[in-house]
């Protein structure tokens, strides 16, 4: 969507300019105001009455040569698309190309963030199965080596040395409660955590814990419920379980 917005006008612009170009058609403009500001010249016109019944006037930067032959002459050479005088161009028409240099630009903006957000989001995903006992898997992540129950589709094929897929999920065993903000990951055994974060997000049935290392940890509390406040330390106890991809 915000691709649509960004690339929108310059679209909209350059079918506008293919369209002046494949159907307009050559009139003569009636300027009626005429400036200059920082050598930028600047022409208010209006189109013949047969073009534009309601005589809109309209404002162009146009370049020197043009814009000298209409301050003494009061006219103007437009290109105008008929049934629809506000698709036009003047002759000597400069400045173009503003939405296409806006639209590179947020698209440059666009990317640099959702290269950063897969560059984070692949950073997390790279979980690399150290040990695998029945339905516990045990992994490296970033800095982490933690073991979690994986659900049967994510056990088919999955060996040693191979990725595990799918989102984290501590299933909780307890309240989320206020916390000192110390360490982020106290392994109980099995699948079983403590874990310590920054409360970022809380629903009825969720709350997400920015650990220490800077991963986000959704907790399914159930019907446990969160004690404590946004952005505030707090623990929780539970079981670590990795689902198939969970939104």
């Amino acid at each position: 969507m915000v691709a649509v917005l960004i690339n929108l006008p310059w679209v909209h612009e350059t079918w506008v300019g293919h369209r002046i170009d494949a159907q307009g058609r050559d009139v003569e403009a009636v300027v009626t105001e005429h400036r200059t500001v920082k050598d930028r010249h600047f022409v208010e016109f209006k189109l013949p009455k047969e073009v534009d019944p309601a005589q809109h006037s309209y404002t162009a930067r146009i370049d020197t040569e043009h814009f000298d032959a209409a301050a003494s002459s009061s006219r103007l050479g437009v290109r105008v698309v008929p049934g629809h005088p506000a698709d036009n161009r003047p002759d000597g028409e400069v400045g173009g190309g503003v939405f296409a240099v806006a639209a590179v630009i947020g698209d440059a903006i666009l990317f640099l963030f959702a290269f950063v957000i897969w560059v984070r989001r692949r950073r997390w995903s790279r979980r690399r199965v150290t040990a695998i006992d029945a339905d516990l898997v045990t992994f490296e992540m970033a800095d982490l080596t933690l073991t979690a129950q994986a659900q049967p589709a994510l056990l088919d094929g999955l060996v040693v040395g191979s990725r595990l897929a799918g989102v984290l999920v501590l299933r909780a065993e307890s309240d989320v409660q206020p916390a000192a903000p110390v360490g982020a990951v106290e392994h109980l055994g099995g699948a079983r955590y403590r874990m310590r974060g920054r409360v970022r997000d809380v629903s009825r049935t969720r709350t997400d814990l920015l650990l220490d290392n800077g991963y986000v940890l959704r907790v399914q509390s159930g019907e446990h419920r969160n004690r404590a406040d946004l952005r505030e330390p707090a623990e929780v106890t539970g079981t670590l379980t990795a689902v198939p991809g969970l939104d």
